[in-house]
């Protein structure tokens, strides 16, 4: 004998919508992750990265945190705003500029797509 359990799919033709939607907002919250600490050896290397980036006008890979998720955009430095402490980005697929708070990055490295 052989028994299927489809889990909660089967609940959810019985769910109303409003509890359907919580549910997928309380996985979605479970997904997110703490904001990353770098240390002074990381802020170092970033720093180095950021440097030659810039002189060698090389696009770079940022992964950085917002709003518990890490996220990723690749584009070379247009400008660094010291005032604001944001790199203003322009990407590669569309040319537009982004712009990334210097404490949100987690991780830089040269974009191996070029």
């Amino acid at each position: 004998m052989d028994i299927k359990d489809r889990g909660t799919i089967k609940w959810t033709a019985m769910m109303l919508p409003e509890h359907v939607e919580l549910l997928k907002q309380l996985e979605h919250e479970q997904q997110k992750v703490k904001k990353p600490e770098l240390d002074e050896q990381a802020w170092q290397e970033i720093e180095e990265k950021v440097c030659e980036a810039m002189a060698d006008h090389h696009p770079l890979l940022f992964i950085y945190w917002k709003n518990g998720f890490i996220h990723k955009v690749s584009g070379r430095i247009h400008h660094l705003n010291q005032q604001e402490r944001k790199f203003h980005i322009v990407t590669r697929k569309d040319e537009d500029t982004f712009y990334l708070p210097f404490d949100s990055i987690v991780y830089i490295n040269k974009d191996s797509d070029e």
